[in-house]
């Protein structure tokens, strides 16, 4: 084993960094004759006269030659020089002084008479001390620094029944140290632990060959003994004044005459080396990890990522015991190794605990400190879904996917930006596994730095999109004479990288690696298929995407990719590996803009946690979970604000596509509206705002998810204008070629030419507070020869849901007084509207569509006029007043008005406005269509039929004709079923009046929580008003039973409608009775009138109407209808009235009582209290 070498690959041993020294000295095979006093370099074996001593010595030790007869060579650890090596020198009687490169050590002598001695080199406890045995003895000493005999014991009888065969001495990577026992006609090698003293064979054979005890007689005995590069080498005076110095194989004992040297004598001689035994090498740096994918936190690991290590210098087939030792690391594992073995692969075990971070470990070899560092990265998992943030594309389990939460980071100076300037020609050394080829068709396994002008083959340029690189920072704004890099992906390179560089980094800084991709196979099915990959210097991966996800195409269109990390080394490898298995056709990909930059933490409230990571990024008490723009319920959270994945079905598994986000808010799941991965930012980066967090009622559910948010029985779409048979004609007014196709689609243009159609609301979106609206578009078939494209628009114009705006490239909205555009355009109307080649999203003003008026540049989008939907989210932040909108989840436009010009200044002031959507054609045209998935949740719209403010789904009196809505709805809910409006504001039930308050058997009061339902289609919803099977409240209607009220309208359905509760005039009969509680306190009275068809009356006590209690009078029939006295007005003054006695009025036509003091119409209101 070359200790040279083996030292230069463990930089990380337990040395000091300062360990320099040179081959000369380290890998050598030394000879000291004590009959010159002097050391020489015998590596070459080369037989004859002695070569030249070593210089290093240029003495006689002590001036006596003698003081050569033992030699050691190695670190002068006990000298406290542990990086330098040195001679060091005895003689071989007891006392005898101890000489370090030929100079006396102070007060060290050999403790006994010793036959030789021998450095331990092995680094660890035993590094530097010089040992020796005994002459003729099994017995060790220390020798420098000097300490008692080692006891050795063994159980080896051919140890214990053996003599010495020569005392000279070497080591092992086990701090063995190692001497030869003759025993009858056999000689064996021994070796014996320094720790514990314990001999055992080191070859289990007898030595063979030249050195057998039958050919080496035991009267020949050996004075020098040393190991190199596998062999041990022996050395003995012969008879006529030479050295003979043989070669023994220290794995199976043969051996052989290696040199015979002249010019020795029969005095004392010695070998020493410094290298010790390895049975093979570590190649440190050559170590990798099998899977990039980082260890997380938290998450045991067993064999699912391994150590690559490559190896060396095999002198001894076998197995092996290779230990890994670190935090939370640490596993041994047995490895087979042969003379043709180059690389072990031995797993990693993780035991998921400790901190994220890097963590250095060491292997080795057996136990020994015979090592390697190695640095692994544990990723940080901050939800705790078991997916490291490095892969989860949604690191906190909000919904939020990090790209949109982090969307508002900043970008300072690029640490790369490779653009490929322009030019002709040119190769890339970062290019792996294709051949550059200078001239011609880039073919398959071929690439070239190129333009796509000097192009001719299709698959090599951008011909689609007019001969364009990316634009660098506007991918839109390319050139013609602008390079690309151009790989022909090759065959066979199935998840082989294709390009990959190294760039420095600052360790713990947050980075934005970017890319601009374009598939360049024109129409071809095989599209390109690429992962990025950002790696530590220890191969660990710090963040990936995958180009699927920007919908890549062979259509020429410049895409781009985007990924943040933090550097955990100083640092970061780039790597680009293919995914895509077909090299053949399609498999064509230009790529442009490679660059990578430093990026500021994206942190809405500043407390030191970017958006992504954080659980509440607003700080406003809400969730960002359930500020969210889906309906992600309280109860589907964990503690600390992520959604519980447990219980609402766990994450996407999907790389690069939705990995690590919650399934509740991807399409399908429970809280999904919009049938894509994860859920918007809606209002969890605006403090100002947290309504998805209010419940209006207390009934325990936010409003968001309550479908009754002020417990009146009415659900909340009704009151906002979204009825069950709604559609686009009951909530948008249609101008134009507009038509309705079905209940959710409409038609906005044929396709002919020049058409314009627009709807707009009824109601209107308010400005004052955040909102997101989400629809789908369809832009038809049509690419070159398809217009205009489809806007949403926001406007106060005087015009109202009558605006119509300009044809052609205005797409019906330019022209339209104070509003404000956000279109998707898919026609090149030229620069100066803005335009762009591509199909593109922009933001403008209604009324100057260039110039000033165009608030952001065009994104480009691709081709959208594909045949299919694409989905479209307007998201308004009133909080940081930025208006943005994104198709399929790219960003199409966003900007922020600023506190001069903010957003009601280009809608004359007003914050609650119109809005809807307009197409238009001209020359060109398509089939332009929009459609909703759930106008109630995709529409921010509300009515307020009061303007009180107060929008009439939170509003329990939305009419304000001092009539409770629950009251007024369709159902039959009666004064006693609500609290009243009128309740003093010292009542505990105060904050609850104008909601229902009964259960579903209109008895039973409790809190809001505990009479409403919590069946998922009548969720937060009172049960009085409920059909059976939707009623469910697992403390008070635990059977599902319908509520009273349900069925009294003629419908048996969930909830009530609004009735006449947005309806001033009209108010229910019930708020204009009189109505006062019976007294049940005192005395009750007995009745004295009563009228019986059942000849029963009596006037004692106990008899009839008399035991009837506390009224004025009784009536008493099973099967006869009650027929009244009917008299004139001008009769009554001749009856002789008794309380309670009742008559029919012909006069006035009403039934009339006698009250004990005059005769009046049951219509006359004869108590004060009302409870409305």
């Amino acid at each position: 084993m070359k200790k040279l070498n083996l030292f230069y690959i463990l930089v990380f041993l337990l040395m000091t960094s300062g360990m320099l020294f040179s081959q000369a000295a380290a890998d050598r095979l030394y000879l000291s004759l004590a009959s010159t006093g002097r050391i020489y370099d015998i590596t070459s074996l080369a037989g004859g006269a002695l070569p030249t001593p070593v210089v290093t010595t240029p003495t006689i030790p002590g001036g006596t030659n003698a003081n050569a007869s033992n030699l050691a060579v190695g670190y002068d650890a006990p000298g406290g020089n542990p990086s330098t090596i040195v001679f060091i020198e005895s003689n071989n009687t007891a006392g005898a002084a101890l000489y370090k490169n030929a100079t006396a050590i102070a007060g060290a002598t050999a403790p006994v008479a010793v036959g030789g001695i021998a450095t331990n080199n092995v680094p660890g406890p035993y590094f530097g001390n010089v040992y020796g045995f005994a002459t003729n003895t099994k017995s060790i000493y220390p020798i420098y620094p000097s300490g008692t005999a080692i006891p050795i014991t063994s159980t080896d009888t051919d140890w214990n029944n053996g003599t010495t065969f020569g005392t000279d001495t070497f080591f092992d990577y086990q701090n063995n140290i190692y001497m030869f026992v003759n025993c009858g006609t056999a000689r064996y090698l021994f070796k014996i632990s320094i720790a514990t003293g314990v001999a055992e064979k080191a070859i289990s054979a007898p030595i063979s060959g030249s050195a057998s005890f039958a050919n080496l007689p035991t009267s020949r005995g050996i004075q020098g003994m040393a190991y190199l590069q596998g062999y041990v080498y022996i050395a003995t005076v012969t008879a006529s004044n030479t050295v003979e110095v043989r070669r023994i194989n220290i794995y199976d004992g043969t051996s052989i005459l290696s040199a015979t040297y002249t010019g020795g004598n029969h005095q004392n001689l010695d070998l020493a080396t410094v290298p010790y035994y390895v049975p093979f090498q570590f190649t440190c740096g050559g170590i990798t990890q099998s899977s990039s994918v980082p260890f997380v936190r938290n998450v045991a690991s067993n064999g699912q990522k391994f150590l690559n290590i490559p190896i060396s210098n095999v002198y001894a087939d076998g197995n092996y015991t290779i230990n890994i030792i670190g935090a939370n690391f640490n596993s041994s594992s047995v490895v087979n190794i042969t003379t043709s073995t180059t690389s072990i692969q031995v797993p990693l075990v993780y035991d998921g605990g400790g901190a994220a971070g890097v963590r250095t470990l060491q292997v080795n070899l057996n136990g020994s400190s015979t090592a390697c560092n190695v640095n692994v990265l544990v990723d940080e998992d901050t939800d705790g879904d078991g997916i490291g943030n490095s892969e989860d594309l949604d690191d906190d389990n909000d919904g939020i996917l990090d790209t949109v939460e982090d969307v508002c980071t900043t970008e300072g100076t690029p640490v790369l930006t490779e653009t490929f300037g322009t030019g002709s020609r040119t190769s890339d050394s970062y290019v792996l596994n294709h051949t550059y080829t200078a001239t011609g068709t880039i073919n398959d396994g071929f690439y070239a730095v190129t333009n796509s002008t000097d192009e001719t083959n299709t698959w090599n340029k951008t011909d689609l999109t007019g001969n364009l690189d990316a634009g660098n920072p506007n991918i839109a704004a390319g050139s013609t004479t602008g390079r690309y890099l151009m790989i022909n992906v090759g065959p066979n390179l199935l998840n082989q990288a294709i390009y990959r560089r190294t760039l420095a980094v600052t360790n713990g800084t947050r980075y934005r690696f970017r890319i601009d991709m374009a598939g360049l196979a024109n129409g071809t099915a095989d599209i390109p298929n690429l992962q990025l990959a950002i790696k530590d210097t220890n191969g660990n991966l710090l963040a990936s995407a995958n180009s699927d996800q920007i919908g890549m195409a062979n259509d020429d269109v410049w895409r781009r990719l985007a990924l943040n990390f933090v550097a955990s080394t100083t640092s970061v490898v780039l790597e680009i590996v293919n995914l895509q298995p077909s090299g053949t056709n399609g498999n064509d990909i230009g790529i442009d803009n490679i660059v990578l930059v430093p990026v500021s933490i994206c942190d809405t409230d500043g407390d030191g946690i970017p958006n992504s990571l954080d659980f509440d990024s607003d700080n406003d008490g809400c969730f960002d979970a359930i500020e969210g723009s889906e309906n992600v319920l309280p109860g589907q959270l964990n503690a600390n604000g992520s959604i519980n994945i447990a219980t609402t079905g766990g994450v996407g598994s999907t790389p690069g596509v939705n990995y690590g986000v919650p399934n509740l808010v991807n399409a399908g799941g429970a809280a999904d509206t919009g049938s894509n991965v994860g859920q918007g930012i809606g209002d969890s980066q605006s403090s100002l705002l947290n309504t998805q967090c209010l419940d209006t009622d207390a009934d325990g559910l936010p409003d968001n998810i309550d479908l009754d948010d002020d417990n009146d029985g009415i659900l909340d779409c009704d009151e906002k204008g979204f009825a069950p048979n709604s559609s686009f004609s009951t909530i948008f007014k249609f101008n134009g070629s507009t038509s309705q196709i079905s209940s959710n689609e409409l038609r906005l243009t044929p396709d002919a030419g020049t058409q314009s159609g627009n709807a707009w609301s009824y109601g209107k979106v308010d400005f004052a507070k955040s909102f997101t609206i989400s629809y789908s578009a369809y832009f038809g078939t049509k690419d070159a020869a398809g217009a205009d494209g489809i806007a949403t628009v926001f406007h106060n114009s005087p015009l109202g849901v009558n605006a119509t705006g300009i044809v052609g490239m205005g797409i019906g909205a330019q022209g339209i007084a104070n509003g404000i555009v956000l279109e998707i355009d898919t026609f090149d109307n030229g620069t100066g509207v803005g335009d762009i080649g591509n199909d593109h999203g922009q933001i403008w003003v209604a009324n100057n569509q260039s110039g000033a008026g165009l608030l952001t540049t065009a994104k480009d989008l691709g081709n959208v006029e594909d045949g299919a939907y694409h989905n479209i989210v307007v998201n308004w932040n009133f909080a940081t007043k930025t208006l943005s909108f994104t198709l399929d989840g790219i960003n199409a436009g966003a900007y922020t008005f600023p506190a001069g010009t903010p957003i009601t200044s280009y809608f004359g002031g007003v914050s609650k406005v119109y809005f809807g959507y307009t197409a238009s054609t001209g020359a060109f045209s398509n089939d332009q269509r929009i459609r909703f998935n759930s106008f109630c949740s995709d529409l921010p719209i509300e009515l307020d039929t009061d303007n009180d403010g107060v929008p009439n789904h939170l509003d329990v009196d939305s009419d304000n004709d001092g009539c409770a809505d629950a009251l007024e709805g369709s159902e039959f809910v009666r004064r006693t079923h609500i609290h009243s409006l009128s309740l003093a504001t010292t009542d505990t039930n105060y904050p609850y009046r104008g909601q229902i308050k009964v259960t579903y058997d209109g008895t039973t009061t409790g809190t809001p929580a505990q009479i409403i339902s919590t069946s998922t289609g009548a969720n937060g919803v009172p049960q009085l008003v409920n059909v059976a099977g939707s009623n469910f409240n697992s403390s008070t209607n635990p059977s599902n039973i319908v509520g009273i009220s349900d069925n009294t309208d003629g419908t048996a359905d969930i909830g009530q409608d609004f009735g006449s509760s947005q309806d001033a005039l009209t108010r229910d009969p019930d708020c204009d009775r009189c109505f006062r509680p019976a007294t049940t306190a005192g005395t009750t009275l007995p009745t004295n009138h009563g009228i019986t068809a059942l000849a029963r009356a009596g006037g004692n006590t106990g008899e009839w109407p008399v035991r009837v209690n506390g009224a004025y009078t009784v009536l008493d029939a099973k099967t006869k209808g009650f027929v009244i006295n009917r008299v004139p007005t001008s009769a009554l003054t001749s009856i002789t009235g008794v309380t309670g006695m009742m008559v029919y009025d012909t006069t006035v036509n009403c039934l009339k009582i006698y009250d004990g003091t005059s005769w009046n119409c049951y219509t006359k209101q004869t108590c004060n209290d009302s409870n409305p």
